[in-house]
């Protein structure tokens, strides 16, 4: 017996997921005797570990996606305060400190919100894991402070 004869006997039939079956423990063929239900038995732990594994994949994914995104949204703040400035005239320095405290109050924002949200999602894990994935928008918000 393979691995799909654990699949099939399992019951309920299990919703699909982003990523691979909803988490639920496979159930063992009751008819089968001896060394096959040993079998089995193995076989569907291999199964239920390789559904862990997917999990784990699948959660890492995610965070990191989620990491870009907040990576890509410090990035256009940042650049748009960049380019705020860069377009300030220098002609009154009543306009100079307008546009100076509109981008201080920009970046703060952002700080507070999407610096925030990376650090959050980085809580207990290895930052170098990640790195990449939120690296170039931090740096861009240096820039731009």
């Amino acid at each position: 017996l393979s691995c799909i004869h654990c699949l099939t006997m399992a019951s309920p039939p299990r919703k699909r997921v982003k990523g691979g079956f909803s988490a639920k423990t496979l159930s063992t063929s009751s008819n089968s005797s001896g060394n096959a239900d040993k079998g089995n038995e193995e076989e569907c732990q291999i199964v239920a570990t390789f559904r862990e594994y997917s999990a784990e994949l699948t959660a890492q994914q995610d965070r990191h996606e989620r990491l870009v995104k907040h990576s890509r949204d410090l990035t256009v703040i940042s650049k748009r305060v960049i380019f705020g400035l860069q377009r300030v005239q220098l002609s009154s320095e009543e306009s100079c400190n307008k546009v100076t405290a509109e981008a201080h109050e920009k970046l703060m924002d952002a700080a507070g919100s999407l610096i925030c949200k990376i650090a959050m999602e980085l809580i207990g894990l290895p930052s170098e894991q990640y790195q990449r994935a939120f690296t170039a928008g931090v740096q861009e918000y240096i820039e731009a402070r």
